[in-house]
């Protein structure tokens, strides 16, 4: 779904400017995607600390899809595959992103990755009762971003709260150019 992946990419956004990265320096993103896509020195120096490991798609997603390729074969179980491929990749480029900028700062390679994974979780450093809920059959297989997301937006909320609240700006700000008839029937449809 398109749609979820957009939200993938705005979390990881937005989550990066919580640590410092502001979505506006696409300098640091085009570094990012440009170092993942050569395999550069940066890429194989962030490799070493960690990069590529305890992503999204290496746990949650590929644990939900594990449930589904039991009885499914050949296209099908490619197509999850590469599904599970993309949030991998676009978490890879969030703390591609971060590691870079951190490392313009003149931190360690460790301490830069640290700061990365703290943006972009690292999705296999749960609790024994998170880890739990994640794969119960009854459980919540995305619990681990409200988990690992929520002490995120309280710090950012004590020590940097427009940062967050330029977030309903922007909403409001959209909205505002939306016709007001239309605005208000979506509205009635939300939860």
């Amino acid at each position: 779904n398109p749609a979820t992946h957009a939200r993938n990419v705005m979390s990881n956004f937005i989550l990066n400017d919580f640590e410092g990265l502001s979505p506006a320096r696409l300098d640091v993103y085009a570094k990012a995607a440009k170092s993942l896509a050569t395999k550069d020195d940066i890429y194989k120096e962030a490799q070493k600390v960690g990069l590529g490991l305890d992503t999204f798609a290496a746990n949650e997603l590929k644990d939900i899809l594990a449930g589904v390729e039991g009885g499914v074969k050949g296209s099908l179980k490619l197509a999850a595959n590469k599904i599970a491929n993309i949030y991998q990749k676009e978490e890879e480029f969030a703390k591609m992103a971060q590691y870079i900028f951190q490392r313009g700062k003149g931190l360690t390679p460790e301490d830069a990755y640290k700061i990365a994974e703290k943006a972009t979780f690292n999705y296999s450093q749960v609790t024994p009762f998170i880890r739990r809920v994640r794969e119960s059959i009854w459980g919540m297989p995305f619990i681990t971003f409200t988990y690992k997301a929520t002490p995120q937006v309280a710090k950012t909320l004590v020590t940097a709260p427009t940062k967050i609240s330029n977030i309903g700006k922007i909403k409001n700000a959209i909205e505002k150019q939306a016709d007001l008839e239309e605005l208000t029937a979506e509205r009635e449809t939300e939860p």
